[in-house]
């Protein structure tokens, strides 16, 4: 029995003492709300303030979304600030809501503290009292019907700028619709392949070249160019071999290789090549006449190597390859 006692006595002891340091000794935790009595959905305001020694630091609360009857916004962070009797006070601002009218007690809330050896010690903030408010005003059960419409008086020359801008943005919506329907059929346009034989195009583009007589307004160089290429164009589509941006030397051996067109052929070839150099790259300056017969000669080209013939071999003299530049 005297033992019993004795532990009693013991505990009481050791919780009055604890209580007499928290209050009066060394931390105090409470709560401010701003403002107290709010309307539902409305934000508050809630300062947890923790005066302690200095260099006590307060473990940050971390509330829940769901508080109690509270809803929480936004969790904030502590902050320290010095107190002029040398202690120091830590306050964490946090805004919260509640959605039910009526009295709302705030939950108990435990923090933890660290002194300055690092002993955690626990401390609980007092809960405050806040007052919620509902929108509706009381006993009031009146049926209200919906309110009309607003109507808005515009003056005459407020009508005429709002009838301008309307007009502008019709014309401004039209031009824009159609502008994306010209881009949509042009996009789906289908492009019909081309039907021709290689030598069928071949020969309507040297036919073309001998209607714009480019010889005639002093153009050799862009002359012989196309005619050229027109030459090099029919060789790949016929022969499929590689026949653009490569030298003479490099597209008589792949047709050599092809065995499609006989020596004689592919000589008459690296004469009409070599030609067109000249006049391209080395500056020499043919005769109107000459120019307008390297096309014929083009013709001859294709014509033979397209029927399996040879060419007949042309003679040229030095007065047929014109004067330099």
């Amino acid at each position: 029995m005297k033992r019993a006692i004795s532990f009693w006595l013991l505990v009481f002891s050791f919780c009055f003492v604890s209580t007499v340091w928290a209050q009066n000794g060394a931390v105090t935790a409470r709560w401010t709300a701003e403002p107290t009595t709010f309307t539902v959905g409305d934000p508050v305001v809630l300062t947890l303030i923790v005066a302690h020694p200095a260099g006590w630091r307060v473990i940050p609360a971390d509330l829940p979304t769901t508080w109690g009857d509270l809803e929480l916004i936004t969790n904030g962070t502590a902050f320290v600030q010095a107190e002029q009797d040398g202690r120091e006070t830590t306050y964490q601002v946090f805004d919260v809501t509640a959605w039910q009218p009526g009295s709302v007690a705030m939950p108990d809330l435990d923090l933890q503290i660290s002194d300055a050896d690092g002993v955690l010690t626990a401390v609980q903030a007092l809960p405050i009292s806040l007052t919620v408010q509902s929108v509706l005003e009381a006993d009031d059960t009146t049926l209200r019907d919906i309110k009309p419409q607003a109507s808005l008086e515009l003056s005459p020359l407020a009508r005429q700028y709002l009838l301008l801008g309307l007009s502008v943005l019709l014309v401004i919506g039209a031009f824009g619709l159609f502008a994306m329907l010209s881009r949509r059929s042009k996009k789906t346009a289908v492009m019909l392949p081309d039907t021709r034989t290689p030598l069928r195009i071949a020969l309507d583009e040297l036919d073309t070249i001998e209607q714009d007589d480019l010889p005639a307004k002093g153009l050799f160089k862009p002359h012989y160019s196309r005619i050229t290429d027109t030459v090099r164009r029919y060789l790949a589509r016929e022969y499929n071999i590689t026949t653009m941006e490569r030298t003479s030397f490099e597209i008589d051996y792949d047709l050599a290789e092809t065995e499609a067109i006989s020596a004689d052929n592919r000589r008459f070839l690296m004469q009409l090549l070599n030609d067109a150099d000249l006049v391209k790259f080395a500056k020499v300056t043919p005769d109107t006449a000459d120019a307008r017969e390297f096309i014929n000669e083009a013709r001859q080209f294709i014509d033979t190597a397209a029927a399996g013939t040879d060419t007949v071999n042309r003679v040229r003299t030095d007065d047929n390859t014109g004067d330099d530049a």
